[in-house]
């Protein structure tokens, strides 16, 4: 079984998005999509709609809009198992509430060069 990736701020534009992501099962969060289809899955608009176990939630914000979504974050059930802020963003107050609530928070990486960098191969599109 896939893991369940969530992308928070979710776009339609594959280019703009980790293309690890592709070999995951995915559920994508922005409001601005609410209700459209991205993936062949309906965008929802919190991610506290999301009422399956989701592995990682992919976050793709700018450092100072990750604290507008901590109580998102920790309103889903269940929670999920990792929070993963792409290159460039890292904001140690919102780690530090996340792991508190016991997700582990990975901050400041790229998961395509992660995913890369453990030899799991290229990513395969969907």
């Amino acid at each position: 079984m896939m893991p369940l990736l969530l992308l928070a701020a979710a776009s339609a534009d594959l280019d703009a998005l980790d293309q690890a992501v592709a070999r995951c099962d995915r559920t994508s969060v922005n409001p601005m999509f609410a209700g459209e289809e991205l993936f062949g899955e309906k965008v929802r608009a919190t991610l506290a709609e999301i009422g399956e176990p989701i592995d990682v939630v992919d976050v793709f914000r700018r450092p100072e809009q990750i604290p507008e979504h901590v109580e998102d974050l920790l309103a889903m059930n269940p929670r999920p198992k990792v929070v993963w802020f792409q290159l460039g963003v890292k904001n140690e107050d919102a780690a530090r509430i996340l792991e508190a609530a016991g997700i582990l928070v990975v901050q400041n990486r790229c998961m395509l060069a992660d995913h890369q960098r453990l030899g799991l191969g290229a990513p395969a599109h969907k």
